[in-house]
């Protein structure tokens, strides 16, 4: 009824629909056809979650609405007017803002609808402080797990489910509520995409709303964490009106949360993001002992005291520490070697080192990205079988690796190939 009475007195004039694009829906999905293919797309309606009227740079006023990823639908596409009324009736849309300023030649952002949210978390007075420790799961017999455990070891807990991100990411959700020291949770969530298996989750995450949809939530959960760590334990974060984050660490664990509120850049997402990072060190995932105990260096090439390298090891298990042998013959610096005994080749900077079978290695390759707006560098690269990318095994400054190109060449027995520049724009 409320929304017969406020159509009954909204004057609703769309503006004239052009060949530029059409616009249909097709079951629960809105198909969007751009003849200059900008605004081709799909949006799928079972997950909307909000919808604004706004103008883009030359003042076209547009529909954006939000699924999984952001759409920006122009009102003159041909199939408008029929989607429009459509989700207007079954979203009930502010059609009053809508066709007050559909017409307006100026920068407008105005929302015409967003989903309810409902509650899904719950500060707990008396909850323990044990959060350093783990997380409960909330099943009929609770039980903590650590946050050290491993990929390969919460896949198999009963109580975890999988699903597929619309980006095709795989994600572990847990069949029951989780307690995080004092704080309920609903639906949390990690990202079970990681390059080694054998490591600790390293990312969980949950998006808290409260029944308003609005800040409240990111200070109930800040007060929480406060309360359960207190305030020397705040590593960073700000409080401005477009944006909020409170960054919190304890015992190696990194507790975020944050809320975007609407701006001329943003728009309010009605939840906060509180994330778990893990950022302990795991030691033993560095270790190499069946390498180490045969190791032979047959050929080597120093390339600095110093170079960039990656040392993420917790999502990579090809990268270990440095070998004893390695550290005992060339110190902490930037080396390449080559071992003809067991068929390996090594490339080690500072603590950290990556090993290679030679067979996987099919050539080498330099990329310069000439400064610009950016620093610019230089990437050494390996082209590996099986992989449709380059590998880039070690980072300098713009040409540096230009003058070892032979020697490189030389010690892996691999054709090296200088690729074309570009600027780092």
């Amino acid at each position: 009824m409320l929304k017969f009475l406020k159509n009954l007195f909204t004057q609703k004039n769309f503006p004239p629909e052009t060949e530029a694009g059409t616009i249909a829906l097709e079951g629960e999905l809105i198909k969007v056809y751009d003849t200059e293919s900008i605004r081709t797309g799909e949006i799928d309606l079972s997950k909307l979650s909000r919808v604004y009227l706004v103008t883009d740079g030359e003042k076209t006023p547009l529909l954006y609405l939000f699924d999984f990823t952001e759409h920006y639908i122009p009102i003159n596409f041909k199939g408008f007017q029929v989607v429009y009324e459509y989700l207007s009736n079954r979203f009930e849309f502010d059609d009053a803002t809508f066709f007050k300023y559909v017409d307006h030649a100026y920068s407008i952002k105005k929302k015409l609808w967003t989903a309810k949210h409902t509650v899904n978390y719950e500060i707990l007075e008396n909850g323990p402080k044990d959060q350093s420790f783990g997380y409960e799961i909330q099943s009929p017999e609770k039980e903590i797990l650590h946050w050290d455990l491993t990929y390969d070891q919460l896949e198999q807990h009963p109580a975890i489910v999988f699903e597929k991100s619309p980006f095709g990411q795989k994600i572990q959700k847990f069949k029951y509520p989780i307690r995080i020291g004092s704080i309920l949770l609903s639906d949390f969530s990690s990202y079970f995409d990681n390059g080694r298996t054998d490591a600790p989750v390293l990312h969980f995450y949950a998006a808290c709303s409260n029944e308003e949809g609005n800040d409240r939530s990111y200070f109930e959960l800040k007060a929480a964490l406060l309360h359960m760590m207190g305030k020397s334990a705040i590593t960073g974060g700000y409080e401005r009106k477009d944006q909020k984050s409170c960054i919190l660490q304890s015992q190696g664990m990194i507790y975020t949360i944050s809320y975007t509120s609407t701006n001329d850049w943003t728009y309010e997402t009605g939840y906060t993001i509180f994330s778990v990072q893990n950022n302990r060190d795991y030691p033993q995932l560095l270790l190499n002992e069946s390498y180490e105990s045969v190791i032979q260096i047959d050929a080597s090439l120093v390339l600095s005291d110093s170079m960039e390298m990656n040392a993420e090891y917790k999502r990579s298990a090809r990268i270990k520490k440095r070998p004893n042998e390695v550290l005992k013959q060339f110190g902490t610096k930037t080396v390449i070697w080559r071992d003809d005994l067991n068929k390996m080749i090594g490339f080690a900077s500072g603590n950290f080192s990556q090993l290679f079978n030679q067979s996987e290695l099919l050539s080498v390759s330099i990329q310069n990205i000439i400064p610009a707006k950016g620093s610019g560098g230089s990437y050494l690269e390996l082209n590996l079988k099986n992989r449709d990318y380059p590998y880039a095994v070690f980072t300098e400054r713009y040409k540096y690796f230009d003058p070892f190109s032979s020697s490189i060449s030389e010690l892996l027995q691999l054709e090296i190939d200088l690729k074309p520049e570009y600027h780092d724009c």
